[in-house]
């Protein structure tokens, strides 16, 4: 899906034409400053918020594909059940000979027991409960998230990931996982590889942000490495009428196009009034110069 982001819509245009004229201003200088704003909300907006929620929301979709044998063995250590050592050492040895049946009968077999959870804040009736840890009865097998099309052990499958997203990049296709992978440091390095892409989208109108100014957080800059750089294009063009056009391709986030419309909308509001206030005679700060009220 192409997302194209475009700063020469006619209403706007037309505005920022009368406007510059009324100010007795260049008109690109005026489209710039109002581009400037508009690239500045649209990152804003665009998702994560933040470097850390990126990374967290990678960890958790990779998750949803990926365990790890080391990962059960810790995980382990929460549990209670007749025979865990011997289990847990079974599972060490299977993993280190890859043995995937052995694996798959000891990750699959049903045991009882007790295990220690760990229960979140939350707010009941009103009243914040604080996050305490709690030990429950367990029946069924040591991980539950197993099907018979998961693939125990050996390397890394990458492509077992890319099959899970969806259209918009979401992981789909149920809670059971993809894999089990041996290598806990395999499985490390890859989480790591793909929360570096985090802030893609963002990064996509570096080139139409530094064309016009804009701001640019350095976590943002700092994603925008080898392909990333082929995510953007950016215009500014300063004869006759002047517009700005920026294009972000390959975007997978649902409904951004609508995110783009309305700070669109928001900025032809701002100009509008702007021009009104000049037309009254009233003063206005243009970003980059104050007009002065005749």
């Amino acid at each position: 899906m192409q997302i194209q982001a475009t700063f020469n819509s006619r209403d706007l245009q037309d505005r920022l034409f009368l406007l510059a004229k009324e100010a007795r201003v260049s008109q690109s200088a005026v489209l710039k400053e109002e581009a400037r704003f508009i690239v500045q909300e649209v990152m804003k907006k665009t998702p994560p918020s933040t470097y850390a929620q990126g990374r967290k929301a990678v960890s958790r979709d990779i998750g949803k594909v990926y365990t790890s044998v080391g990962a059960v063995l810790k995980n382990a250590k929460n549990m209670s059940f007749e025979g865990k050592e011997q289990w847990r050492a079974a599972l060490t040895r299977a993993s280190r000979l890859n043995d995937e049946n052995a694996m798959r009968e000891l990750l699959t077999r049903p045991v009882k027991g007790v295990e220690t959870v760990k229960v979140r804040p939350y707010t009941r009736n009103g009243v914040s409960v604080a996050g305490y840890t709690q030990a429950r009865p367990f029946s069924g097998p040591a991980l539950s998230m197993i099907g018979g099309s998961t693939q125990i052990g050996g390397a890394l499958n990458p492509n077992l990931h890319t099959s899970r997203r969806n259209a918009y990049g979401q992981i789909s296709g149920g809670k059971m996982l993809s894999q089990v992978v041996t290598n806990n440091k395999e499985l490390n390095d890859y989480r790591k590889k793909i929360q570096e892409r985090v802030g893609w989208h963002m990064a996509g109108w570096i080139p139409l942000a530094k064309l016009v100014g804009a701001k640019v957080d350095k976590w943002v800059e700092k994603t925008r490495l080898g392909a990333v750089s082929g995510t953007a294009s950016a215009n500014f063009t300063r004869g006759g009428r002047a517009f700005v056009l920026g294009t972000n391709f390959d975007v997978k986030i649902p409904g951004y196009q609508r995110i783009i419309d309305s700070v669109m909308a928001h900025r032809i509001k701002i100009a509008q009034r702007k021009l009104d206030r000049l037309i009254k005679g009233k003063a206005v700060n243009l970003g980059f110069t104050r007009i002065a009220a005749r």
